[in-house]
């Protein structure tokens, strides 16, 4: 099955909006292209709809949400027999610096939760 892919357009008021309902690999690219496109459009804010992106893998989550951050622990992965290990920001892959409005739901959920 071909999953939806990220869909994005202007609001007005120089605001974006990005639908991404899935977060298969791969997704990061298509996110990142939607906001170099909604900024040629002269996007100076932006909303990220996750609401219902439930598929894809959790990984995902982690370069996606770097788009967004230039600074700080994105995650991290402890387990019983696992030590821990941090997911930080790369300040090189970051490319939105401006407002950002995230919406969720309950069906929100995998790389989409990590991204949020």
């Amino acid at each position: 099955t071909k999953l939806p892919a990220v869909v994005a357009k202007m609001e007005g008021d120089g605001i974006g909006r990005i639908q991404v309902q899935s977060m298969e690999a791969g997704k990061t690219k298509e996110i990142a292209a939607a906001v170099k496109d909604l900024e040629k459009q002269g996007a100076k804010k932006l909303i990220l709809d996750l609401r219902n992106a439930a598929t894809g893998v959790a990984e995902e989550g982690i370069p996606a949400a770097n788009l967004f951050l230039d600074k700080g622990t994105i995650t991290y992965l402890q387990g019983q027999k696992v030590t821990r290990q941090n997911f930080d920001a790369d300040p090189a892959k970051s490319i939105w610096k401006g407002p950002l409005a995230v919406i969720t739901n309950r069906g929100t959920s995998r790389g989409a939760e990590l991204l949020a």
